[in-house]
């Protein structure tokens, strides 16, 4: 946008002050439609993001810092006022409709008297606080280049797994997703849409933290149940004062433990390691490494964390995996292949694949997000790779006894599920943004239908196995 088109705008804008009545009372409804717009301050600025020029939608959530979910929500209300356009697939740009909405905002801002009031307040905090330097305080834990988040789409699995094998714990992904039953909890898909909240949004969290007592450590918890931010990004002092008392729990910690924490909310909502902390900020261990982008330090009042905040770390040991605990794994995978217990608005085991397959055959178009798609994905083939390879662990352990033959048996059955869910993954692979014309949404029903049979023989063979266990 150029200057003088700026300065055509504001004198158009300047000419047009006065108030007409008549149509503002006949176009009351749409003219609220576009203040709409307005009323959210991401809103405005991913419209200044674009008074420039189009940009994509990487770009935008770089610029942004939102969850993808939540880029993808603005961006859906700005279209539908038609403010926005999608010039390609992936790419927006502004309207001339809402660079008029954008200019005539900040006018009345300029002018306004909050504006001022806002100026004082800032020169007076300014003034109040003085220029002095203030003293970096900075805590890693002994040995931190040993910490590192373990390759796996299910982040708990990769924090938990990377945290206990710098403690000296010989428990891998395989180990943490089998006891702790994680991977058995898994498909937990979003009513009527193709979510990316679902491999997280779980309603079996006690047990799976309780269980994650197996492993080596008795396990403590930080539990918070309330989405931060509260509300929709926008921090509130209370929001600040729980960001507080989390960083200053984990900071003790670190600080009389030299342990790290496994902490919910780093990056793009998952789980994480804490291994120390500079200042306000955690110095983190994430799935980003994976990929060649750098662990920056995360502040501790930028967490995006749905759902609650969380935190665990790790006490005293625990006794060795008994005999027991086995045979508790089983029980608990029972339980969570079910999918009995699951949040409001979620579906999970059996019928979470007919939930699914039922968005791609009949879903609107809104619904059907593509970056959800593949993320649940990759994840619900990564926990049923690990329950196939957990379950054939078991099955060498206990060889000769009746229980080892069944686990045998389980073990072929998700063989073949996931011979599927490859399949599905390969129709789908993971990306940001991506197509999904109804060629490729009718085979990935048609998929997912087709694992049913096999996961319900899986929960037959899983109860005889516990029934058999000697």
């Amino acid at each position: 946008m150029t200057p003088s088109n700026v300065k055509q705008m504001d004198e158009q804008f300047l000419s047009d002050k006065e108030v007409n009545e008549e149509e503002i009372l006949k176009s009351a409804e749409r003219i609220t439609e576009l203040l709409k717009a307005l009323t959210h301050p991401n809103r405005l600025k991913i419209l200044a993001l674009l008074s420039e020029e189009s940009k994509d939608f990487s770009t935008l959530l770089t610029k942004t810092g939102l969850r993808k979910t939540a880029l993808s929500n603005h961006l859906t209300q700005l279209l539908s006022v038609k403010i926005i356009i999608r010039v390609e697939r992936g790419k927006y740009e502004i309207t001339k409709d809402g660079q008029n909405l954008l200019l005539a905002a900040m006018n009345v801002y300029k002018e306004s008297e909050l504006r001022r009031d806002v100026e004082r307040k800032l020169l007076k905090k300014r003034y109040s606080k003085g220029f002095g330097m203030k003293k970096m305080d900075k805590k890693i834990i002994s040995e931190d280049e040993k910490v590192s988040y373990q390759p796996c789409w299910i982040s708990y699995l990769g924090a938990v797994s990377g945290v206990l094998k710098y403690l000296g714990k010989d428990h891998d992904i395989c180990n943490v997703g089998g006891y702790s039953g994680y991977v058995f909890a898994l498909p937990n898909v979003s009513k009527g849409t193709t979510c990316p909240s679902g491999p997280t949004a779980l309603a079996v969290w006690e047990e799976i933290i309780k269980a994650t007592d197996t492993l080596g450590f008795k396990v403590q918890s930080y539990d918070e149940n309330q989405s931060f931010p509260s509300q929709n990004g926008d921090l509130t002092p209370e929001d600040l004062e729980r960001a507080q008392n989390l960083f200053k729990q984990v900071k003790n910690v670190i600080d009389n433990e030299d342990r790290p924490v496994v902490l919910w909310g780093l990056q793009i909502p998952e789980y994480g390691i804490v291994k120390g902390y500079t200042d306000d900020s955690y110095i983190v261990s994430t799935y980003r490494s994976l990929m060649d982008q750098p662990d920056t330090p995360l502040r501790f009042d930028s967490l995006q964390a749905p759902g609650c905040l969380h935190a665990i770390y790790f006490k005293e040991n625990s006794p060795p995996i008994s005999e027991e605990e086995d045979r508790k794994a089983i029980q608990r995978a029972i339980a969570f292949t079910q999918g009995t217990k699951v949040q409001d608005g979620y579906v999970a085991g059996s019928a979470a694949y007919e939930e699914w397959a039922n968005v791609l055959d009949k879903g609107r178009s809104q619904d059907l997000l593509y970056h959800g798609n593949a993320y649940v994905a990759a994840c619900t083939l990564e926990a049923k790779e690990l329950s196939l390879a957990f379950l054939r662990r078991l099955a060498d352990k206990y060889k000769g006894k009746k229980q080892a033959e069944i686990l045998l048996q389980v073990s072929q059955e998700y063989e073949k599920v996931v011979t599927v869910l490859k399949e599905l993954q390969q129709l789908f692979p993971f990306a940001m943004e991506g197509e999904m014309p109804e060629e490729k949404r009718m085979k990935g029903t048609q998929l997912l239908r087709s694992v049913i049979p096999y996961e319900s023989h899986i929960l037959s063979l899983l109860q005889q196995c516990y029934e058999v266990w000697e």
